[in-house]
C-alpha cells in the first residue's frame, strides 16, 4: 500500500539521521538539509491525503468525481516517487558498500 511506504520513509530516514554525528561544521549542514527534505516529505503526504480525501468527499456528496480522483492518484503518486528518492539520497550507499 503507498501511503504506508510513505509514511514509513520519513520516519526511517529521520531515525538514521538522528544517529549521524554532529560534531564537524559540514555534518551539522547535512543535518539541516535532510530536516529540510524530511519537511518536503511531510508536507507532501498531507496533501496528498487532502486530495484523496477532498476525492471521497466529493464522491459521497454524489458529485461526479473525474476531476479530483485523478488527481488524488496523480498527486500521491508524484509524492511516493518524491519520497523514495529522497529516502534513497538520505540513506546514501548504507548497506551496499563497505567503507
Amino acid at each position: 500500500m503507498p501511503s504506508s511506504v510513505v509514511t514509513v520513509l520519513p520516519a526511517a530516514a529521520a531515525d538514521y539521521i538522528t544517529a549521524a554525528d554532529c560534531n564537524q561544521q559540514s555534518a551539522c549542514v547535512e543535518v539541516s538539509a535532510v530536516s529540510f527534505m524530511l519537511g518536503d516529505m511531510a508536507v507532501g503526504i498531507e496533501m496528498s491525503r487532502l486530495a484523496w480525501m477532498r476525492a471521497v468527499w466529493e464522491t459521497v456528496q454524489g458529485q461526479r468525481n473525474t476531476c479530483y480522483v485523478p488527481l488524488a492518484k496523480a498527486e500521491a503518486a508524484d509524492i511516493a516517487n518524491k519520497c523514495a528518492t529522497d529516502a534513497v539520497q538520505i540513506f546514501g550507499g548504507n548497506g551496499f558498500n563497505t567503507e
